[in-house]
């Protein structure tokens, strides 16, 4: 893949990578596809959003995992994160600084499907969109929402190993009710050309994906290291029987 994208190793900070099993898949946040699902306008989205994030801090105190000085700052980037880091609905989506990483997400189930990596440089819309790589102004979720093209690729000082361990980043948009391919497009559009790598989809074979997964799995690229819990080494061993059962079937076919 780095191959094929002539990306130099000095030039990967300034790149964010996504995979995802199905190549069909957009890059709609948790909170669009639900809005999608069932035909919410925009405006209404938002008061939806807006319910949600009060009945999270509200009440999110209550379990053991988070920290209550974490919602001292009120810093909404921060809880915004904390919340997509447990699986609430957000308009954060997630991304990584490691191609490889992206690659596993991409190959690691829908094994009947074609895959796809998004690739875009978040260097270039950082100058066009004129954002700070890392951020914690507590209005950057809402204050350009008559802006509906903009954009932003952030980090957040929430750390836990698991987004350590991922080099993970986000995209967040102003507009709810827009697909994040279609606002960094647009960002971008005027730089995009034949010649650059500045937003692009690599499409991953089906036919591939337990051969890279087996050759992500000896660069330790595997689901107990990305997620570092019960539940990470016990997908990881999900993947060591589907490659040894796959292992054990390609050599039967020999």
């Amino acid at each position: 893949m780095i191959e094929h994208l002539k990306l130099q190793d000095d030039w990967f900070p300034n790149y964010l990578f996504r995979g995802q099993s199905k190549v069909e898949w957009t890059l709609k946040p948790s909170i669009l596809r639900i809005l999608d699902e069932f035909g919410i306008t925009r405006e209404l989205g938002l008061k939806y959003e807006k319910t949600i994030f009060r009945e999270f801090k509200i009440k999110v105190h209550h379990y053991p995992k988070i920290k209550p000085e974490d919602f001292k700052t009120g810093n909404v980037v921060l809880l915004n994160s904390i919340m997509q880091h447990y699986g609430a609905p957000t308009r954060l989506l997630d991304w990584t600084a490691s191609p490889f990483i992206a690659l596993y997400f991409a190959v690691c189930s829908n094994f009947d499907d074609h895959a796809g990596v998004f690739i875009f440089n978040q260097s270039t819309l950082g100058t066009l969109m004129n954002n700070p790589s890392y951020t914690e102004d507590s209005d950057l979720l809402y204050k350009n929402e008559q802006d509906s093209d903009h954009i932003s690729a952030i980090m957040t000082n929430y750390e836990t190993m698991r987004y350590s361990f991922q080099q993970g980043s986000f995209t967040v948009g102003a507009d709810i009710s827009k697909d994040h391919y279609l606002l960094l497009y647009n960002a971008m559009k005027t730089k995009i050309n034949k010649n650059n790598t500045l937003l692009c989809k690599l499409i991953i074979s089906k036919n591939l994906k337990l051969e890279f997964l087996s050759r992500l799995r000896k660069m330790n690229i595997k689901p107990d290291i990305l997620f570092p819990d019960l539940e990470g080494f016990s997908a990881s061993l999900f993947d060591l029987l589907k490659l040894r059962a796959w292992q054990t079937s390609k050599s039967k076919l020999s």
